[in-house]
């Protein structure tokens, strides 16, 4: 069984990363409101339940304090977003070359750069530039592992987004997968393609060892102007069965870049579990 947290919150939480650039964040819209006068607390008490109708979990799954494979993208950031300790590590990187996707050993290049929101001097450098030795387009960089080997990779081409109530049935290396998501959803408008979606969970199921097992993949109470995509599916840890590669972010000002391998779950009898997750900000 998953191990999935549950956190006692206040029926009126709000959780936010601002963007630097627009401090407005955006929330769930809230039902239209009529005009009402108010004249008891039993009044207050109804105006606030028709507010605020829907009841969100306190679920969420992955926890990344528990993952231990460090995990990176070739991009900028913060100070407190890296960790000195990547530079003394052996990594890996999934890069596409042309058409095709290869895992190879590679040389983390960790460069101090002016950080143009948190800096106060131009002469300050404590953001990072984070780059490989490699001339290649990486997807994701690992930390080197005793499974992990240089090899092509052939990614397995899936739907980026599987909202609640979707189901997407498919065969990989000759096994059948199944993927599907729970929650609720709505349009952010009558003429909106977009969804506002929440509760969400996301599973996997298989058969391991002639038994069918479905797996949590990822839990989220809500997300602010973002959804769960799928980055990468296919076989990196080099076992013929599937691996991927989301990105677990709630916020759109956030992404979280999150791995996961069916190598290390097969002690555990699981499919596949989170193995990695970074975290970052934007601007």
């Amino acid at each position: 069984m998953q191990k999935v947290f549950r956190i006692s919150v206040l029926p009126l939480l709000f959780i936010a990363i601002f963007s630097c650039n627009d401090t407005k964040v955006k929330q769930t819209p809230e039902p239209e409101i009529k005009a009402t006068q108010i004249d008891t607390i039993s009044d207050i008490e109804e105006i606030v339940e028709e507010i605020d109708t829907i009841t969100y979990d306190t679920d969420y799954y992955p926890i990344d304090t528990l993952l231990t494979t460090k995990i990176l993208i070739e991009s900028t950031f913060h100070e407190d977003e890296i960790d000195e300790s990547f530079l003394n590590k052996e990594w890996f990187a999934l890069v596409k070359n042309k058409k095709e996707y290869q895992l190879t050993e590679t040389k983390l290049i960790a460069k101090r750069i002016h950080d143009v929101v948190l800096d106060e001097s131009e002469k300050d450098k404590t953001g990072w530039k984070i780059t490989i030795s490699s001339k290649d387009t990486s997807l994701l960089l690992i930390e080197a592992q005793p499974y992990l080997s240089e090899r092509k990779i052939q990614n397995y081409n899936l739907p980026e987004y599987i909202y609640p109530q979707d189901t997407v049935s498919f065969s990989y290396q000759n096994k059948a997968y199944k993927l599907f998501a729970t929650g609720g959803k709505r349009k952010e408008t009558e003429s909106s393609d977009w969804y506002i979606v929440w509760n969400y969970k996301l599973y996997l199921t298989t058969t391991v060892n002639g038994k069918e097992v479905t797996e949590l993949l990822l839990a989220s109470p809500q997300f602010d102007d973002t959804m769960v995509r799928i980055l990468f599916a296919g076989d990196i840890d080099g076992d013929e069965k599937l691996d991927l590669i989301l990105d677990t972010s709630s916020h759109y000002n956030a992404s979280s870049p999150t791995l996961y391998l069916s190598k290390p779950a097969e002690e555990e009898n699981k499919i596949i579990k989170p193995v990695g997750i970074h975290t970052s900000v934007g601007c």
